[in-house]
């Protein structure tokens, strides 16, 4: 798979502009002809990595992680680069870490946390673990079939992530599997299961914070400066826990 980039094109009447193109991508097959409803490229063309056609220019790349993940088969909901990008930081995960994700959903999480440390990821239903198995056959990820509020692995782990229903009800497997000064960070669609979670906390578990990250992308050209969208993209609510003893 490639990234198809169709770049911006104006139209001039002299000096005055009269139409803007706006910039396209797409991920696509370059061993296929690519079709939209405004323009179809020949795969012969999509050989070259800048090219011309129709007027409009053209640019190929491959794709970055990021790209090459927002491709992954939907069994789940699909966790964003910010929010997977905030666990990073604020757990401080690094080549030596080890991580706990559960459940695994798509894969998307597990893929991210793959780049910068090992993975090993639990899923309880079949449908999504072989969705999953699939997504992550190219990343170093060991995916077992089970459940996370039963399942006992006999290792330590620095950082659970839990993406699950009822995330106050796996205390007892952090407990087994969660290193002294470890993290279990809590993906919460509802802040009510968050509220939940931390009403339920252990007296060895300490809340550390929960936080919505917020992404709210930008225009921004000669005249133009302003928001993309007037919504905020809103995912879920992080909550980030530290076992203490």
């Amino acid at each position: 798979m490639k990234l198809l980039i169709k770049k911006q094109r104006q139209i001039f009447d002299g000096e005055k502009l009269v139409k803007t193109f706006q910039e396209e991508r797409h991920i696509i097959n370059p061993e296929k002809d690519f079709q939209t409803k405004t323009f179809k490229i020949p795969k012969e063309k999509l050989k070259q990595s800048a090219f011309t056609h129709e007027k409009d220019n053209f640019i190929l790349l491959d794709l970055s992680e990021k790209e090459k993940i927002t491709t992954f088969k939907r069994g789940a909901q699909l966790i964003t680069p910010k929010d997977a990008g905030i666990i990073i930081s604020k757990t401080g995960l690094n080549k030596n870490s080890k991580v706990l994700d559960a459940g695994t959903g798509t894969g998307g999480l597990s893929a991210h946390l793959s780049l910068i440390c090992k993975v090993t990821s639990v899923e309880k239903h079949k449908e999504h673990l072989e969705i999953a198995k699939k997504n992550l056959e190219n990343y170093e990820v060991e995916v077992i079939e089970g459940d996370i509020y039963k399942i006992d692995l006999k290792q330590k782990f620095d950082v659970f992530t839990l993406d699950v229903p009822e995330p106050w009800k796996a205390f007892k497997t952090a407990d087994k599997h969660l290193k002294k000064g470890g993290y279990l960070v809590v993906y919460s669609p509802q802040i009510t299961q968050s509220q939940k979670t931390i009403l339920a906390l252990p007296e060895n578990y300490l809340h550390e914070e929960t936080v919505e990250i917020i992404e709210r992308q930008w225009k921004i050209t000669d005249k133009i400066v302003r928001p993309e969208t007037k919504d905020f993209q809103h995912t879920a609510f992080l909550t980030f826990i530290r076992k203490t003893n």
